[in-house]
């Protein structure tokens, strides 16, 4: 579901889910020709004084981008691992640690240096009973970026949350796991504690002037997806 919401089928046949995985943020004063940014070596973040309407509203600090890749959210709730070819050579790295965010290099947004490139994917075998959930939310009703997205893979033990992950996308500059959700959860009756939950999302976020929506999104959203996806048919 992630993937097919991805752009439009053309685009899609046209690209790759590497493409999909690194393309760079969508911020229009990144793209713009007129804004000497952070991300372009400059010494501001003009969101944080323009319209900031679509920027992160969690681990912006220096550059305010978002991540515009659904696929990367969705890997990332499923515990994936990227190999990576290069110059020197190869090496594997979990979805965790292959997204860099403005703290670590304002610059960059992943680990791959001049050179490498994603080759593969590798999505471990989900446990017995695991529940998977994805949601997006967007502006338009047609082929459009997250305004938030959440995926979810959980297990349970009998209706409580036993172990699993849940992942944001559209609200970070990189595909950002909620823990404060997953340790709400944790040993919980699920369909009890999804709202109180999804509303620890509250507690990380830090909203600029006219993107504080995103927060209310973003609650009611994961809330939605996890309780959708306890619903759905065990995979």
């Amino acid at each position: 579901n992630a993937a097919l919401s991805v752009a439009s089928p053309l685009i899609r046949n046209f690209g790759t889910i590497g493409g999909n995985i690194n393309q760079r943020p969508r911020c229009w004063f990144f793209r713009g020709e007129d804004f000497n940014c952070y991300k372009k070596g400059g010494d501001f973040c003009y969101a944080v004084t323009g319209d900031n309407r679509y920027h992160a509203i969690i681990g912006g600090e220096l550059c305010y981008i978002v991540h515009p890749s659904d696929t990367a959210t969705a890997l990332m709730a499923l515990n994936a691992s990227a190999k990576i070819d290069g110059v020197n050579g190869s090496k594997t790295v979990s979805f965790d640690e292959y997204f860099t965010g403005p703290r670590v290099d304002v610059l960059r947004e992943n680990i791959l240096k001049p050179g490498e490139f994603m080759t593969h994917i590798t999505i471990p075998n989900p446990p017995g009973g695991v529940k998977f959930g994805w949601s997006k939310l967007k502006d338009r009703q047609v082929y459009d970026f997250a305004l938030t997205s959440v995926a979810v893979a959980f297990t349970m033990d009998g209706n409580n949350w036993k172990d699993g992950r849940v992942t944001l996308g559209g609200v970070s500059p990189v595909p950002y796991r909620a823990k404060v959700v997953e340790d709400a959860l944790k040993g919980k009756n699920i369909k009890d504690t999804a709202k109180a939950a999804a509303a620890q999302i509250r507690t990380v976020a830090r909203p600029m002037s006219l993107n504080s929506y995103k927060v209310d999104v973003a609650a009611g959203l994961i809330e939605r997806t996890i309780l959708e996806a306890l619903d759905a048919k065990t995979n």
